[in-house]
């Protein structure tokens, strides 16, 4: 192994080819690439409660903009509703004008 290979354990930095040749040696590599397993594994678990609370936010988002967007539907019919209701009020009023008193 390369003596200036080094993993990251936690705060500390462990020099891999450092370690004396033997059975001390091999059961500290186990125990380093375990720790970086099971750091490994965390942070995957980490990474997938971090997108699924994305994904439940953006699922609000868009229940939230279904929402939206039948609302501003309902507001467009009303207003052509509206529009309609005045142009006939404004015709009936014209045509009142129209005719002498």
């Amino acid at each position: 192994m390369n003596a200036h290979l080094a993993v990251r354990t936690g705060e500390k930095m462990v020099a891999m080819g450092s370690q004396p040749k033997g059975g001390a040696g091999v059961d500290s590599d186990r125990e380093l690439m375990l720790e970086d397993a099971r750091s490994i594994s965390q942070g995957l678990w980490r990474m997938v409660r971090f997108a699924q609370g994305a994904a439940e936010s953006l699922d609000g988002r868009i229940e939230e903009a279904v929402e939206v967007r039948a609302v501003l539907a309902r507001l467009q019919a009303l207003s052509a509703e509206i529009s309609e209701e005045l142009d006939a009020y404004q015709q009936l009023h014209a045509r009142y004008r129209g005719t002498p008193d």
